[in-house]
């Protein structure tokens, strides 16, 4: 972070303000994170604020991770550090304080990503005699009530039951069996709390938000709920970066957010010392066509160059392609390292987009790199990354139902679906958990009943001769190393998966396993969890995925109309489309490259709305854009 006389006026004035609540609204590249990180160091060591009574509120774990390292860095290792979480962590941590009020089954369990897909959806699938994408469905609406707060409508339940019969139902009968909580549901739990009794809750004097942009309404409710205790709350973003409509963030809370929080003072950090002056110019193009966005000055810091935007037209996706090499070749020719490129997406489903490039860049020698899921050894079937993860869940507690019911489907041991669904209903007649009725299955299973009976033993057995980590004198590292050795076969899978929880410690600092385990199941998946390039090779990755990342040069492929904003239906998704364009244009320093086909073949002409046809159209954020002309590629 720049040191105190290395700040410019303004972000001074933004980190040094004193007083009630206030609304800093900071766009791309102008330093809102070093300002969030000053403001939290003066509140500490110029304001004599304790530490503990300061709460800095991030969007991702890795977000929190780098704020918690900034600060330590600058206030030193001798001085306590605020508290900074993720919204759905603070939620867990206040339910666990409160456990005996949450309506939630006991103890809190989060269930992980794997087995929400993989276990927890299939079953109902089976259970409602439903395709999987029709239960995703259900939760994802079901999801989407409780962040938009359409759960608080009187009768909220028997309208959802009413137009999707038996899934409520059958849904809480099995996280009862398997007591589990969803992540989706943390946030909105501790809003029930919170607002149905007095509980015992971290009580912040100072609360930082970062991001507050991408704040759904049940997580503003969170923060004006703290706001009503007595915190002071400092809102940091910016209207035109709200790209999480997918979960209902909602722009207008940091519009309205000095109507809101009466006598918040308005701060702004106006200079942008990341992009270009045409790379500026161009995004602020398409940010400027949603009539409702806070209008707010955004400059080009002195002496930034011209930069280099181009909108290229092909012919077809083949063309386009091609010149997307030629681009980066010549790029690297003049000096731009390809860790310094990005190439970016809409969307990408089964590497639609992002697999010929990649195999056209391998194939003329360029490194690169196309961003996956980081938790994709842990949530994948048959990676014996979640035979490791149940484990840990069976060492911290051995009946743990979600943990047991894993392995069961994991291993090799001739078990199937139809013997685990038995296992299921029995536990469910008998009204106790799935982790508590093994040794009593049997009859339900009969002819499984050796198989099942044989696995159970020996998974206690293995568990048993395991580390069992009980607190924070544990080495937590040196303990994941012997258990992942004991499980994992395969060394590279095996140093796969260590080097995630890894980098799981070392942002988290757990206290024990089971605060390890807490962590994993409130991460927010892999949209929202991206690191900056690590080797030297050009990036393939989503528009979503690159959030927070910045590169001397820019790739936005498939700049249609059919893929930005694609399926949008109402004006809400088409803004949010726009705004994901917007903060896309603004990870350049130097170089934009735009493009988009006249027609897409193969694969590609069965993406977006008018799947099957060939024909595209350039998206109409970009039609008019100013002193850029529409290329046309000629091929050499």
């Amino acid at each position: 972070m720049p040191s105190d006389d290395t700040f410019t006026d303004e972000q001074r004035a933004g980190a040094e303000y004193r007083g009630g609540h206030a609304r800093l609204l900071a766009g791309p590249g102008t330093g809102k994170t070093q300002v969030m990180t000053h403001r939290a160091q003066i509140l500490v060591r110029d304001a004599g604020i304790n530490p503990e009574e300061i709460l800095i509120l991030t969007f991702t774990r890795a977000a929190a991770a780098e704020l918690r390292s900034r600060l330590r860095n600058n206030l030193g290792a001798d001085v306590p550090l605020p508290r900074v979480s993720t919204l759905h962590g603070f939620a867990l941590r206040q339910l666990l304080r409160n456990s005996e009020h949450a309506a939630v089954p006991q103890p809190i369990r989060i269930a992980d990503d794997y087995e929400q897909r993989w276990v927890i959806e299939e079953d109902l699938a089976q259970i409602l005699e439903l395709k999987i994408r029709d239960v995703q469905h259900l939760f994802h609406l079901l999801s989407n009530d409780w962040e938009s707060l359409r759960a608080d409508v009187p009768e909220w339940g028997a309208a959802f039951e009413r137009d999707h019969p038996r899934f409520l139902g059958a849904w809480r009968e099995h996280r009862a069996v398997f007591g589990y909580t969803l992540r989706g549901e943390l946030v909105y739990q501790l809003k029930n709390a919170l607002e149905q009794r007095d509980i015992r809750i971290d009580r912040p004097t100072e609360l930082l938000v970062d991001e507050y942009q991408d704040l759904n309404a049940c997580d503003q409710a969170i923060v004006r709920r703290l706001a009503a205790m007595g915190a002071h709350v400092y809102s940091a973003g910016d209207d035109d970066q709200s790209i999480y409509g997918f979960r209902f963030a909602d722009p207008t809370g940091i519009r309205r957010f000095t109507e809101d929080f009466e006598g918040a003072a308005p701060l702004t950090l106006r200079v942008c010392h990341r992009c270009a002056r045409n790379i500026l110019r161009a995004a602020l193009h398409v940010a400027r066509q949603d009539p409702d966005r806070l209008e707010k000055e955004l400059v080009p810091r002195e002496g930034a160059e011209e930069g280099d935007v181009r909108l290229y037209r092909f012919s077809d996706n083949s063309q386009e392609t091609r010149a997307t090499v030629t681009l980066c070749e010549r790029l690297i020719a003049n000096g731009v390292r390809p860790r310094d490129i990005l190439i970016l997406f809409r969307s990408d489903r089964n590497g639609v987009f992002s697999e010929p490039i990649r195999e056209a860049l391998a194939a003329r020698g360029i490194p690169v790199l196309t961003k996956t899921d980081p938790l994709a050894a842990l949530n994948s079937p048959k990676h014996p990354g979640r035979q490791f993860v149940a484990t840990l869940r069976l060492i911290s507690d051995p009946t743990d139902s979600l943990g047991w019911r894993t392995l069961l489907k994991e291993r090799p041991n001739g078990i199937g679906d139809e013997t685990l669904m038995r296992m299921y209903q029995y536990a469910r007649t008998q009204g106790r958990r799935f982790g508590q009725v093994l040794d009593e299955i049997g009859p339900v299973v009969r002819s499984k009943a050796g198989a099942v009976a044989t696995e159970v033993a020996t998974i206690r057995t293995l568990v048993m001769g395991l580390p069992h980590l009980s607190g924070e004198s544990d080495d937590l590292g040196a303990a994941l190393t012997e258990i992942a050795a004991s499980t994992i076969d395969d060394a590279n899978m095996r140093e796969e998966v260590l080097t995630i929880f890894r980098t799981l410690v070392s942002e988290t600092e757990p206290d024990s396993l089971d605060t390890l385990l807490k962590v994993l199941g409130t991460s927010l998946g892999e949209d929202t969890e991206r690191d900056a390039p690590v080797s030297d090779a050009v990036s393939l990755m989503t528009m979503h995925q690159a959030k927070g990342l910045t590169a001397e040069a820019v790739f936005i492929v498939a700049a249609e109309n059919e893929s930005v904003p694609g399926h949008a239906e109402t004006k809400a998704e088409a803004d949010d489309a726009r705004r994901l364009l917007y903060v896309s244009m603004t990870r350049a320093r130097r170089f934009l490259y735009m493009t988009f086909c006249n027609d897409r073949r193969g694969p590609q002409a069965y993406t977006g709305p008018t799947s099957g046809k060939t024909t595209r159209h350039l998206t109409p954020f970009l039609t008019d854009l100013p002193n850029v002309p529409i290329a046309l590629w000629h091929d050499d």
